[in-house]
């Protein structure tokens, strides 16, 4: 039971991923908290270098295509894991994946929105924190799970 609740986690996760990874790719300008961090408008930001846009743009890209990757492979492995065509190590696998995918998101957007000046806009380091906890939990319970089925079968 617990397995499946974890793989719907994923699922979730995974089309979080894939939405972000969608917003960044297709963004035809830097977010408002990249601009809030540097303390530049784009206008200023072209004054000042236009390839610091290009830079970050495609960034952003390359960050973009990286989260729909890891969204769309972990919901397959999730769809897979459900219809009972794949092992459990590779749900474990995923989740490791996208724990560890989280916290470097977590802590690369906790510690900009920390630079970024009071009552600017902020990354949404939150999104990930509860993401995070939500596989983090999930993943202890089913393998302590996990665990205790096998004391019970030796």
């Amino acid at each position: 039971m617990k397995e499946k609740i974890l793989v719907w986690c994923i699922g979730a996760v995974s089309l979080f991923s894939i939405g972000f990874g969608a917003i960044y790719l297709f963004c035809s300008h830097i977010m408002s908290y990249h601009t809030a961090f540097l303390e530049m408008d784009d206008a200023t930001l072209n004054a000042f270098n236009p390839r610091i846009l290009l830079l970050y743009l495609a960034l952003m890209k390359i960050a973009g295509i990286c989260y729909i990757a890891q969204g769309i492979t972990s919901l397959l492995v999730a769809i897979s894991f459900w219809r009972h065509k794949v092992n459990e190590w590779t749900l474990w696998l995923i989740t490791f994946s996208f724990i560890i995918t989280l916290i470097v998101m977590f802590l690369v957007t906790f510690n900009v929105a920390q630079m970024i000046p009071k009552g600017q806009p902020q990354p949404p380091w939150w999104l990930t924190a509860i993401f995070l906890v939500i596989l983090g939990v999930m993943g202890t319970l089913t393998i302590l799970n996990e665990i205790d089925h096998k004391k019970k079968t030796i």
